[in-house]
């Protein structure tokens, strides 16, 4: 029910610190770089649910804090290419930039702007576009190996899976295709990258 979707949004919000983190879980007080950028993905889904903008109007304050607090922790350059450590809702952590992450991340700031534009605030918008352009294309070209998208570790390596081939690394084309955002990564590399999921991830036995 949209009405549900919204009432867990708000619930999010109300957990959200005054620096704009929104905590992975509404008992702690640290972050998940997914979540982060998943909620914004929400909270727009949610606004397309509602008659009107009134919703959105009332979280507004809230989402585009949560927004600006996730660029400027994990994008210090503001360049669309993630790069500190990224804490993330499977319990591990990884650093630099991910096709996973990184796709959440630009579906997010274009679902930002979009909210940003229909609150008025153009130059907002356009900032967050001008970030997922230019992730789009450092995305693209250093992280594509040629069958998918890999992992560039960062100044130190933690819990990072490099050039595995991850199960959620088209996470943030999917989440866009939901909610009408068009894709960041050409058509042709993700169908690739799909067969590559079946070809080294898919057994037929554990044996």
């Amino acid at each position: 029910l949209p009405e549900l979707g919204r009432k867990m949004r708000e619930q999010d919000y109300a957990t959200q610190l005054p620096n704009g983190l929104t905590p992975y879980r509404h008992t702690r007080k640290d972050n998940a770089a997914d979540g982060q950028f998943g909620t914004i993905l929400n909270t727009y889904r949610e606004h397309l649910c509602a008659a009107d903008n009134q919703w959105l109007k009332s979280q507004w304050t809230k989402v585009k804090k949560s927004i600006d607090w996730g660029i400027k922790h994990y994008d210090p350059n503001r360049d669309g290419y993630l790069e500190t450590v990224q804490h993330n809702t499977l319990d591990g952590a990884m650093t630099g930039c991910s096709s996973w992450i990184g796709s959440l991340y630009l579906s997010s700031l274009e679902a930002g702007a979009r909210m940003a534009k229909i609150m008025g605030e153009t130059d907002a918008a356009a900032e967050y576009r001008r970030i997922r352009d230019s992730g789009k294309k450092l995305q693209n070209e250093r992280l594509w190996n040629g069958e998918y998208y890999i992992q560039e570790v960062g100044e130190k390596r933690i819990q990072d899976y490099l050039d595995g081939c991850h199960i959620d690394q088209l996470l943030g084309e999917w989440w866009g295709d939901q909610v009408g955002i068009e894709p960041a990564y050409p058509a042709d590399r993700s169908l690739t990258a799909m067969q590559s999921l079946l070809k080294y991830n898919f057994l037929t036995n554990f044996q």
